[in-house]
């Protein structure tokens, strides 16, 4: 990844920004509020510059094209030319997989109240899971090693050596998998936080060029109540790595905006 510290002032017409050579992939953890986010940018790139666009939704694949690995490292080189912004919810691996010069873009959030979040989510849409309360979908075989374990790390952890199917795979982490991650997020060009979402707006906006309506929320699990000390204290003790990554995150964060200061 390049080092965008030095990028020029970007122009501020939304069709400039679709126009310019850089080229995006958004790093999209499920559950940090990237939905929203996504339709934001979209606006500024026009859908046909978009991965995925809308010709491959008829994708045969059960996940889709928005995590299907192969099928986006099979694109051809034509087509990888033409996406100003790749989406989706795959690993960091990805983005260095596909041989552009790419800027990067994500959002982490705070590992229990991501957690929390995703099983409301599963509750509400999923039929399977309606009758369930939130502790048992939490247990669930699936769920829990594809979803929960720890999965912002594993986003950023996954490697060449992994299956590399979809961000489904089960890695097991531990500290090497952090350190690993730990490293691959260092090199993300633009980190934002669920928590400190205006800030992460004003800085791509700054940086890009990109403008942003009104930041109506989507796909955001909203019920009301909370779950027990208990519970909550199961979560950060099973997320243990998220949490230091989230950590570590919040850490660049303000070693970015010291230089930035100072500059």
């Amino acid at each position: 990844m390049t080092d965008q510290s030095a990028r020029r002032p970007a122009a501020p017409a939304a069709d400039a920004v679709a126009e310019r050579a850089e080229q995006f992939f958004f790093v999209h953890v499920m559950k940090t509020g990237g939905t929203t986010l996504f339709r934001h940018i979209t606006k500024n790139f026009g859908r046909e510059a978009v991965f995925p666009r809308r010709e491959d939704r008829a994708f045969p694949g059960d996940m889709g094209p928005n995590s299907d690995i192969a099928f986006l490292l099979a694109l051809p080189p034509e087509r990888l030319r033409s996406i100003g912004l790749f989406t989706g919810h795959f690993p960091y691996v990805v983005c260095e997989q596909l041989s552009i010069d790419l800027v990067t873009v994500t959002m982490l959030r705070d590992p229990v109240a991501r957690v929390i979040s995703h099983l409301k989510h599963t509750n509400r849409e999923l039929p399977q899971f309606r009758d369930r309360s939130l502790e048992q979908i939490y247990e669930d075989p699936i769920v829990f090693p594809c979803f929960l374990d720890n999965h912002q790390t594993k986003v950023f952890a996954m490697t060449i050596d992994d299956p590399l199917r979809d961000i489904m795979d089960v890695v097991a982490i531990d500290d090497a998998r952090l350190a690993i991650a730990k490293a691959n997020l260092e090199k993300v060009d633009v980190i934002g936080l669920t928590e400190r979402h205006a800030e992460f707006l004003d800085e791509l906006q700054g940086r890009f060029g990109w403008r942003f309506g009104a930041q109506g929320a989507e796909n955001v699990s909203v019920e009301a109540g909370d779950v027990s000390p208990a519970f909550r204290r199961r979560i950060e003790r099973d997320n243990r790595f998220d949490i230091e990554l989230y950590a570590h995150a919040q850490h660049l964060l303000e070693t970015r905006r010291r230089a930035r200061s100072r500059t």
